[in-house]
């Protein structure tokens, strides 16, 4: 693919921005599917607004400079009496800059056909109170999907896939996680898209503490408890060989480390849980439903994250539904946790 085919979308960073947006309200619709007659009314809106949205910026790169060709929505009387915000109109000088580009003046784009079934559709569920039936909710996500993914081809040379919330974060080994949590859904993999979204939850928090006052470095976990005891045992040994163990003082000194360790562990999660940018109910949720990850050193000294227990196909126990949950929950959390401010600098020493 050649970098021409990125150039526009590249260059404004608020169209990008957009189609991210776009996808995330598609999938946001989708979430919000509860077997109610709102959840499903709402959905459809979202649809119709995921395709406004991904439309409209579109426009702001690639205005057309005529309207080239026939089969327009608004007779060309009309246009000048169009509310630029009418979307009827923007779908109209889109099939006009999709011509434009194409130097073909009946070029026929049968995306931005459904998409103006869709909005059809919608319309009859926002003014006149239609429930959409199953088989129509699925109809009108595949129009808007078919149409925002035609649109970031046609337009940028993308494919939607690409265009993610995870684009946004920072932290490349989280964005890459969520990513290859997103690869793994679209695959049918769910085994490695919850994995991949435990990983990126761990990343992101890790990153989040590193840029907080204190160090995640040195705090203190039971594993660092129960080795301060066993350093602590082997020292008394060493000063007094031949009398066996240091006894069961030490035991209990383990135990009350432990115990202090693992309430210090829980204080801080439910710090986090508050600092989530999320509903703390989320949190738990996941952390009830997805595998806890351990970090390990690896060969060449870097951190290695796994799942505690790796998920057998067989046994996965988490749905599709759930994972698209998750994935929602660990990208937000991910770009909440950046936007914090990074500590203050200590101040210098007064008597340096």
């Amino acid at each position: 693919m050649s970098s021409a085919a990125h150039g526009p979308l590249a260059k404004d960073e608020r169209c990008l921005s957009a189609f991210i947006v776009a996808r995330g309200l598609l999938e946001r619709g989708t979430l919000g599917l509860d077997g109610t007659p709102p959840s499903a009314m709402a959905a459809v809106i979202l649809y119709d607004v995921a395709v406004e949205t991904a439309s409209k910026a579109a426009l702001r790169v690639r205005t057309p400079a005529a309207f080239p060709g026939s089969d327009y929505a608004i007779r060309p009387a009309k246009r000048a009496e169009q509310q630029k915000e009418y979307l009827p109109w923007v779908l109209d000088r889109l099939l006009a800059s999709y011509r434009e580009l194409r130097a073909d003046d009946q070029a026929n784009w049968p995306a931005l056909r459904e998409a103006r079934l869709l909005h059809e559709y919608r319309n009859m569920v926002q003014h006149n109170g239609v429930v959409p039936s199953p088989q129509d909710l699925d109809r009108q996500r595949f129009r808007a999907i078919d149409f925002i993914g035609s649109l970031a081809s046609s337009f940028f040379g993308r494919q939607l896939a690409e265009l993610s919330r995870a684009m946004l974060i920072q932290d490349k080994q989280v964005g890459n996680a969520i990513k290859a949590a997103e690869q793994g859904l679209a695959d049918g993999d769910l085994t490695s898209a919850v994995e991949q979204l435990s990983i990126a939850l761990a990343l992101a928090r890790f990153a989040f503490r590193l840029g907080q006052p204190f160090d995640s470095r040195k705090s203190l976990s039971v594993s660092d408890a129960r080795s301060a005891v066993t350093e602590v045992r082997n020292r008394f040994q060493s000063l007094a060989p031949g009398r066996g163990p240091a006894g069961g003082g030490l035991r209990g000194l383990e135990t009350l480390l432990e115990a202090l360790v693992r309430r210090s562990e829980r204080a801080e999660d439910r710090l986090e849980a508050l600092s989530l940018g999320a509903q703390a109910s989320d949190y738990v949720w996941f952390r009830s439903r997805f595998p806890r990850v351990y970090r390990t050193q690896g060969s060449e000294g870097s951190d290695q994250w796994r799942v505690s227990q790796p998920l057998n196909p067989s046994e996965t126990r988490v749905t599709r539904d759930e994972v698209i949950r998750g994935l929602d929950f660990v990208t937000t959390v991910a770009l909440h946790w950046q936007q914090f401010p990074p500590p203050p600098s200590p101040e210098p020493d007064e008597d340096q």
